[in-house]
C-alpha cells in the first residue's frame, strides 16, 4: 500500500485511491463499510484523538470523490481519468490532513503525492478494471449464449441449423437434432459434416445446391414436397452468415413443415371454386364466369331442378337430401361429360349446365330424367325438372339463363303432379311388397274403419278418404330402419322414439302430392290420444281430426288381435276390454263405444 509514516498511527498510503475506485466500481456501501472498519480499529488502538479525526477525513474525502467521479467519467482515455483522480484525491486528502495535523510538506512529499502515486494508481486500477470488464463480458456472452440456445430450442416445429463453408455444423436446435435422429439415425455434434450424415442422395444434392447458393451470398427460400419424409411439404430458407468484414463464413437454414398450412390453403382455394357436397363448380365461380360468358355466343344452357328435395329432407333427414343431390349431380355429370359441359350447383336444388351448342337436347334431357327415375332414394324414384335455352350473340347470358329457368318451371308444373303421384304409388307398393304384415294390417284397418265410418254416418266422400287413410296411415314406416321394424323383441326407449317418427314422415311424403295432401294431417295425427298423451303433437279431444280418432281405435284393435314378433295376439274379448279401459284417455269415448258395439255385433 506504499505507507508513509508521519507520526504514530498517522500513515499516508494508497488507501485513499482504493476507496475512490471501490466507490466507482462497487458502489458507496462497500467503501463505507471498509472505511468504518479502519476507523474502528484506530479507535480501539488509540482511542478518540485528533489523529482519528484526520484518519476519518483521509478516507471520507476519497469516498466523496469516487461518488462524484463515478457519474462524471465517460471519456475513452481512462488512464488520464484515473491519473486526474489520483491527483485530486491525494491533494484533497493531504490538504485536509495537514489542516488537522501540524506537519510541513517537503519536496519529497510533493513528488510522492503529486506525481508518483497518481502515475502508479492508474496502472493498478486499469488492471483491476480490465479484469472486472472481462468478467462482465464473459457473463454477458454466457448469458447471450443461453438466450440464443433457448430461443432456438423454443421453436419446436422448425429445424434451425448453421454450417460453415465446409458444411460442418456450427449450431443446431433440438428439433433438427431429433429429425436427423429419426430419418438418419445420427447423433449430432458440433463440427460434424452435415452432408456426410445425409444418406439419401436426392435429398443431399438438393441441400448442397441450396447451401452453395447461400455460400455465394444469396438468400433463397424454397417450398418443396419431399416424399422421402412421408409426402411432407417443407419451406426451407437459406441465408448466408457473414463476419464483420462482410465475408460469408457459413449458412443458416430454417426448415419448416408447412404441410398443414398448404393443405388448408388448398382447401380454401378448392372450396372457392367447387361445391363441397357434389364436387360441381359452385355459385361463387358461376357468378365470376358470367362476364366472360356474355362475350361468347351459341352456348347451350340447361337449368335443372331437383323435385321434392325439401320434402325428402323433412321426411328422411338432411343426409337423405344430400344423397339425393349427389346422385342427381353424378348422373348429370356422367351424361354430359362427352359434351365437355361445365356444371354448376347454383342453389340448394338447382344445377346449371353450360356447354357448346347441343343437338337433340330434348332427348338428352329425357334420357337423364329416365335414368334418375329408375334410381331410387329411400324407395322413391328421383324426379327432376329441366329447361333449355341457347345464348345467341345478341343476347346477354343472364337473359338466356332466365329463359332456361322459366322453361324449367313450366316442366315442373306440367309433370310434377303425375310424377309425384307415381312416387307415392311406388312407395306404397314397396312398403306392401316388403312388409306383407303391413299390407294385411292396412286391409283389415280399411275394412273395420269403413264399417265404423258408416255407423258414424260419414258421407261417401269422407268414407273414401277414410279408406285412403287406412291404406296409407303407416306409409311413413318406409323411412324407419328395417332393424327397428323387424326387431323380434320390444323396442327400447330410443328405438321407440325413432319409430314414432313414422307419423311425421308419412305426413311429409303425402304432402308432396295434391291427391294425397288432403289426408296428410289425418295420417300425422293417427297416434294422438284423446287426453293429449299421444304423439307427435299431443293434441287433445276434438282437436284431433275425426278420421284420425277412428283410425286410432281400429289400428290399436287390429294390432292387439294380431300376432307380433314379440308377443301372441289377444283374443277379441281381451282386446275390446283394453279399448274399453282406454275410453276417455287413449280413445274417443263416443267412437270407442260404437266400435265395441260393432265388433260385438259382428261376432254374433
Amino acid at each position: 500500500m506504499f505507507p508513509w509514516y508521519i507520526d504514530d498511527l498517522i500513515i499516508l498510503d494508497t488507501r485513499n485511491v482504493f476507496y475512490i475506485f471501490t466507490t466507482m466500481f462497487l458502489g458507496i456501501i462497500p467503501s463505507i463499510i471498509g472505511s468504518l472498519s479502519t476507523l474502528i480499529i484506530g479507535i480501539i488502538i488509540d482511542g478518540l484523538s485528533i489523529n482519528i479525526l484526520a484518519e476519518a477525513f483521509y478516507v471520507i474525502i476519497p469516498i466523496l470523490v469516487g461518488t462524484i467521479l463515478k457519474h462524471k467519467f465517460k471519456k475513452k482515455n481512462k488512464f488520464l481519468d484515473y491519473f486526474i483522480t489520483g491527483i485530486v484525491s491525494n491533494t484533497l486528502s493531504i490538504f485536509t490532513y495537514l489542516l488537522i495535523i501540524d506537519y510541513s510538506i517537503t519536496s519529497l512529499d510533493f513528488l510522492l503525492f503529486g506525481l508518483i502515486y497518481p502515475v502508479i494508481y492508474p496502472f493498478i486500477v486499469l488492471i483491476i478494471n480490465g479484469y472486472t470488464e472481462n468478467e462482465h463480458l464473459r457473463k454477458i456472452v454466457q448469458e447471450n449464449n443461453i438466450i440464443i440456445e433457448s430461443t432456438l430450442n423454443s421453436v419446436k416445429y422448425i429445424e434451425i441449423y448453421a454450417i460453415d463453408v465446409n458444411y460442418n455444423y456450427l449450431a443446431f436446435n433440438n428439433h433438427h437434432r431429433n429429425q436427423m435422429k429419426k430419418f438418419y439415425d445420427n447423433k449430432l455434434i458440433i463440427g460434424q459434416n452435415f452432408l456426410e450424415l445425409v444418406t439419401n442422395n436426392k435429398v443431399k444434392n438438393r441441400l448442397k445446391e441450396n447451401l452453395d447458393k447461400s455460400l455465394s451470398g444469396e438468400t433463397n427460400t424454397i417450398v418443396i414436397e419431399v416424399s422421402e419424409y412421408g409426402n411432407k411439404i417443407l419451406k426451407e430458407t437459406y441465408g448466408p452468415i457473414r463476419d464483420l468484414k462482410g465475408i460469408v463464413v457459413g449458412v443458416c437454414v430454417y426448415s419448416e413443415d408447412v404441410s398443414e398450412e398448404y393443405k388448408k390453403r388448398a382447401e380454401i382455394e378448392y372450396y372457392s371454386k367447387y361445391d363441397s357436397l357434389t364436387g360441381l363448380f359452385n355459385r361463387n365461380l358461376f357468378e365470376k364466369s358470367i362476364k366472360k360468358l356474355n362475350d361468347i355466343s351459341d352456348i347451350s344452357i340447361i337449368y335443372f331442378d331437383v323435385n321434392g328435395l325439401k320434402r325428402v329432407n323433412d321426411a328422411f333427414g338432411h343426409l337423405a337430401g344430400d344423397k339425393l343431390i349427389k346422385t342427381v349431380s353424378n348422373e348429370i355429370t356422367s351424361m354430359l361429360s362427352m359434351y365437355e359441359a361445365k356444371i354448376y350447383r347454383i342453389g340448394g336444388d338447382e344445377i346449371v349446365s353450360i356447354s357448346r351448342t347441343l343437338t337433340n337436347v330434348d332427348k338428352l334431357i329425357k334420357d337423364i330424367k329416365d335414368k334418375l327415375f329408375n334410381t331410387k332414394i329411400f324407395h322413391l324414384p328421383i324426379s327432376i325438372s329441366a329447361g333449355h335455352a341457347i345464348k345467341k350473340s345478341d343476347e346477354s347470358f343472364m337473359d338466356s339463363l332466365l329463359a332456361a329457368e322459366e322453361l324449367m318451371y313450366v316442366d315442373k308444373i306440367t309433370n310434377s303432379h303425375s310424377i309425384q303421384k307415381e312416387n307415392i304409388d311406388s312407395l306404397i307398393k314397396t312398403l306392401h311388397d316388403s312388409e306383407v304384415e303391413t299390407f294385411e294390417h292396412s286391409n283389415r284397418v280399411q275394412r273395420l274403419s269403413n264399417n265404423l265410418g258408416k255407423m258414424l254416418n260419414l258421407s261417401f266422400k269422407e268414407l273414401k278418404l277414410l279408406d285412403l287413410i287406412s291404406k296409407l296411415h303407416d306409409i311413413g314406416k318406409i323411412g324407419i330402419d328395417q332393424e327397428i321394424l323387424n326387431k323380434p323383441g320390444k323396442l327400447n326407449k330410443m328405438e321407440f322414439q325413432l319409430m314414432k317418427r313414422h307419423c311425421e314422415i308419412g305426413y311429409q311424403i303425402l304432402s308432396l302430392v295434391y291427391d294425397y295432401s288432403i289426408i296428410a294431417n289425418d295420417v300425422l295425427s293417427h297416434h294422438e290420444d284423446f287426453d293429449g298423451g299421444g304423439y307427435p303433437r299431443g293434441l287433445k279431444g276434438e282437436d284431433i281430426p275425426l278420421k284420425s280418432r277412428i283410425i286410432r281405435i281400429v289400428d290399436s284393435y287390429d294390432a292387439m288381435t294380431s300376432d307380433r314378433k314379440y308377443r301372441k295376439a289377444l283374443t277379441k274379448e281381451e282386446a275390446l276390454k283394453e279399448i274399453e279401459d282406454g275410453l276417455g284417455t287413449k280413445y274417443d269415448p263416443v267412437i270407442g263405444q260404437k266400435f265395441i258395439l260393432m265388433i260385438k255385433k259382428e261376432a254374433i
